[in-house]
This record gives C-alpha cells, sequence and structure tokens, in this order.
C-alpha cells in the first residue's frame, strides 16, 4: 500500500508522516501545495493506492478565498482520480465545523459531497473524518487551535480574550493519527462505500476553563518550577 498524503507539510499531516515513518512504516508520497499548481498532483496519485486529503486553508482575512481554496483543491484531487484508477480509499479529514455556517464549514461540507459522489460513481471507497479541535506540539497560534493562541498568548503576557464561551471538543494530535492510522490498517469495518466517521474527543471543556487551566500550567512550571500535573 502506498498512501498520498496531501497536506503533508501542516499541522495534522506532518505528525501523521512522523507517525508512518516511525511507528507504522506505512509507504508515503507527500503531495504538497506546489503539486497542485504544476500538475505533479497527478504523477504522485497515479502511484497511490490511498489518499488521504489534509490540504486545506483554516483563516484568511477574506472569507471567499477559504471556500474557494479549498474546494478547488479538493476539485483538482478528483481530476487525478478521474485520471488514475489504482486509488481505491480516499479519507477526508473534514470537520465539526462542517455543520456551520461559515465559510470554512462549507467548504468542508462541499468537498465531503464533491468525494462521496466520485466514490459513489467509480465504487470506490470513501471516508469523512468528522475531527473535532485538534492541539498538540507545532500546532500554528491564531490559525490551528485555540489551545496554542492562548498558549501563546500567556506566556508572551498578552491578555487573552474569550468572544464566545462556548463549550469546545478537543483531541491530541497523536491520538488522532493512531485513529487515522487503525483506519488504514482495516481494523474498521466497511461494509459500505462512503462512510462517515465522528473521531471521539480526548475532552470536552468550555473556552474559559480551558484558559484557566493554561494559566494555572503557566504559574506552576514557568512561574514556580512546578512540574504541572
Amino acid at each position: 500500500m502506498l498512501v498520498g498524503i496531501t497536506g503533508s507539510n501542516g499541522f495534522i499531516g506532518s505528525h501523521l508522516i512522523n507517525y508512518f515513518s516511525k511507528i507504522s512504516k506505512i509507504n508515503f508520497v507527500e503531495i504538497l501545495k506546489d503539486d497542485f499548481l504544476n500538475n505533479e498532483i497527478f504523477k504522485k496519485v497515479s502511484k497511490c493506492n490511498t489518499i488521504i486529503h489534509l490540504a486545506g486553508l483554516n483563516r484568511h482575512n477574506e472569507n471567499r478565498v477559504i471556500f474557494d481554496t479549498n474546494i478547488d483543491l479538493t476539485k483538482k484531487l478528483i481530476d487525478a482520480l478521474e485520471k488514475n484508477s489504482k486509488v481505491n480509499h480516499v479519507i477526508f479529514s473534514s470537520s465539526t465545523q462542517e455543520s456551520k455556517d461559515n465559510p470554512y464549514g462549507k467548504s468542508k461540507l462541499k468537498s465531503k459531497v464533491l468525494l462521496s459522489n466520485w466514490a459513489t460513481s467509480n465504487s470506490k471507497y470513501f471516508t469523512n473524518l468528522i475531527i473535532p479541535n485538534v492541539f498538540g506540539p507545532y500546532c500554528k497560534p491564531h490559525y490551528n487551535s485555540v489551545v496554542s493562541t492562548f498558549s501563546h498568548q500567556i506566556i508572551n503576557n498578552d491578555v487573552p480574550s474569550i468572544i464566545v464561551d462556548n463549550n469546545i471538543e478537543l483531541i491530541y494530535i497523536q491520538n488522532l493519527v493512531k485513529k487515522i492510522d487503525d483506519i488504514l490498517t482495516k481494523k474498521y469495518n466497511y461494509r459500505k462505500y462512503t462512510k462517515e466517521l465522528k473521531i471521539k474527543y480526548d475532552k470536552k471543556i468550555s473556552v474559559s476553563d480551558l484558559l484557566l487551566k493554561l494559566k494555572k500550567i503557566k504559574e506552576d512550571y514557568i512561574d514556580n518550577n512546578i512540574l504541572p500535573n
């Protein structure tokens, strides 16, 4: 099995590659941003049996750019899939945001529909992963996760602000990549071609409680030289 990973240099992608390299020993090929631009994607996809589609834009000053960019990436991937009959399974990293009325969520929902239609039309397997908020090492502040944003602000003595104090569902990055690996190694039972998997979160917490927890970790570890629990 050769697995193609789009967005392999992103937050989830880089951890997934590290996991495949060091633990699972799964063979993979990285499909980078430039590959979508110079049509190298066609050559790389033609070598693969499975595709994990992680590439996408999380944030931008212009909302339309988020939607258009993510849909364009998905359509280019489908073009490459149409020209290659070896790929039997596509795994898509969607989000709990896909039910929300925002450009990022809408782009995830639209991409899911496009990929599901491709799978159904070609009798291929498609797995849509509904992923909660992911955090962990190398997570970018003000981009990937509120955990990294708060951590960055606290350590730099900035004052974090809470816009809406919702409960959020969090999953640690290593736990997420292990679940993706489980899907690849057939630990999930496929009885139908298209499948939706809601990834179980590790912790559900309010934004305000998260901020208090991170402040306490900083106070213990940085200020008082106490190793946090």
